[in-house]
């Protein structure tokens, strides 16, 4: 919409689909077997955001009730501050773009920074989801699926596999592993002792580790230097320990995908 030195001052984006699908199976001795399927409409899906320049740096974001609005003129209300953190004037996933021009067939690395930019505001609107189902704890799911994505190794690569009518098709790959070594500190985190929270057992330690398989297909719109469209989906799997004089074991394996759709101008 707008230009400033040399970059996008404003940018309008319609958000065409921004959803999730989650499935949760546990185990752990003792109790009943884990199984959670969720469908879901993440925040923005259906919306459309004009984003622009703000003083210190930082981007501000309105919804626009509909798209021919002025800015302040039946503008909604600034959205959630974690839904919309993550939005840039910069190019949206460019994490999963190429460091440079690439050739059809040729493959590029992608490192895991991704993870954790894209993954925050989809993570809480999921915990929020499974909130009060089989004793699942919304806020404390979604702090330690933050600690989590700090501690996700996760390495990949995306290849261009053909180039249709201005947008280029990229096919990505992920594979990734985590080690939380201080399950009880994580588990602090997540449940404050003090605030509400009954904070892990005293005298209590353990360890977390994964793993995540992920793979999709995302689209580039050549003109607009945007990836427009974005389909993931794969599967993970979370291995517990925690003694607290007895040691208990749990494991919880799962699949996920997410889509997204933006146009922008």
């Amino acid at each position: 919409l707008e230009v400033a030195d040399g970059g996008p001052s404003a940018l309008q984006v319609e958000v065409t689909e921004r959803t999730a699908s989650l499935t949760l199976l546990g185990q752990e001795p003792g109790r009943d077997d884990l199984e959670i399927e969720e469908d879901l409409e993440l925040s923005p899906h259906g919306r459309t955001l004009r984003l622009e320049s703000a003083e210190g740096g930082g981007v501000r974001v309105e919804e626009l009730v509909d798209p021919e609005d002025e800015p302040g003129e039946e503008a909604g209300e600034e959205l959630d501050e974690a839904h919309v953190r993550h939005w840039r004037l910069a190019p949206h996933f460019a994490h999963l773009l190429p460091a440079g021009p690439v050739e059809v067939g040729q493959p590029f690395e992608l490192d895991g920074r991704w993870a954790g930019e894209l993954g925050a505001g989809e993570v809480r609107q999921l915990a929020d989801a499974v909130h009060g189902r089989s004793q699942m704890d919304g806020p404390a799911i979604a702090t330690s699926a933050a600690w989590v994505l700090e501690e996700l190794e996760l390495e990949g690569h995306g290849v261009v596999t053909a180039v249709e009518d201005g947008v280029a098709v990229i096919e990505y790959e992920f594979e990734g592993a985590f080690d939380v070594e201080d399950l009880v500190e994580m588990l602090a985190a997540a449940d404050p002792p003090g605030e509400g929270g009954a904070g892990p057992p005293e005298g209590a330690f353990g360890t977390a580790s994964g793993k995540v398989s992920l793979g999709g297909e995302g689209r580039f719109d050549l003109r607009a230097r945007q990836l427009v469209e974005l389909e993931l989906e794969g599967d993970f799997t979370v291995d517990v320990v925690l003694d607290v004089g007895v040691r208990s074991a749990a494991t919880v394996a799962g699949e996920l995908a997410y889509s997204a759709a933006i146009e922008v101008r």
